[in-house]
């Protein structure tokens, strides 16, 4: 299923968000949004956006950044968020 671009970019910032991510204007830079964007998405008012801010993101959807950044749980270099070696780690745990 195609999704529209906000989709992806609201994804990636609570992706961002969950990975210990604070500023909002980078936040907003790295999925190519405004910082009152990332600001609503913050404030999880929109059902979708609240269950990711809970329960994570989508397993196997990923949101691109428009630079490298470092993931703030294995310290990877990454490029799409969230960072699927952390999100394989999750995975793994729950399951053992």
């Amino acid at each position: 299923m195609r999704r529209p671009p906000k989709y992806w970019r609201e994804l990636g910032a609570v992706a961002l968000m969950r990975m210990g991510r604070t500023d909002y204007a980078e936040i907003a830079e790295l999925v190519e949004l405004t910082s009152a964007d990332v600001e609503r998405i913050d404030e999880a008012s929109e059902e979708l956006i609240r269950c990711w801010a809970v329960y994570g993101t989508p397993a196997g959807e990923f949101a691109e950044l428009t630079r490298p950044v470092r993931c703030g749980g294995c310290g990877d270099m990454i490029d799409k968020a969230p960072c699927l070696r952390c999100q394989i780690g999750r995975q793994t745990k729950v399951v053992a």
